[in-house]
């Protein structure tokens, strides 16, 4: 068996533990949205899990250590935007600098609609919900989109310039 010795070897804390458990099966989430490269796929597989997790989610969220779990949100939400990203039209043409900017704004906006979601109850009705939600998306990621092109167009050095 294990003994507290081994835990410490490994782990730092419980905490630590955790965060292990999420980045490892947050890293297979990811995995499976990248090979459908579909945004609604990926975050109905992202609801899937936290429907199946939400108690343990919600008191993690609670806890001290909050925050390691919503980093790990963030990072997950981030790499399923930018998946999404790789198979829309004309993104190719933009450099890796400015699709990651695109996936860092829209990362917040699907973190925290997932994170309203679990706190008051996932909707009933998600399909209609992240239907709704993809349409109002990919209309913003289109602005977005043209708009970084235009940026890049003019050669900004979006580490220096933004």
């Amino acid at each position: 068996g294990y003994n507290r010795q081994t835990f410490y070897y490994h782990f730092h804390d419980i905490y630590d533990l955790i965060d292990w458990i999420f980045a490892a099966q947050t890293q297979e989430l990811i995995e499976k949205c990248r090979a459908c490269g579909s945004l609604d796929v990926g975050v109905e597989a992202v609801i899937a899990y936290m429907r199946e997790n939400r108690r343990l989610i919600l008191n993690i969220l609670r806890s001290v250590n909050g925050e390691k779990l919503l980093d790990n949100l963030y990072r997950s939400a981030q790499s399923i935007v930018l998946s999404a990203l790789e198979n829309h039209p004309g993104v190719q043409e933009l450099s890796m600098d400015y699709r990651e900017l695109v996936a860092e704004g829209f990362k917040y906006a699907l973190a925290g609609l997932l994170i309203d979601w679990m706190r008051a109850g996932i909707p009933e009705d998600r399909v209609n919900k992240v239907r709704t939600m993809k349409a109002v998306y990919i209309g913003a990621l289109e602005y977005a989109l043209d708009t970084v092109r235009g940026l890049q167009a003019l050669n900004l050095d979006i580490k220096e310039d933004l």
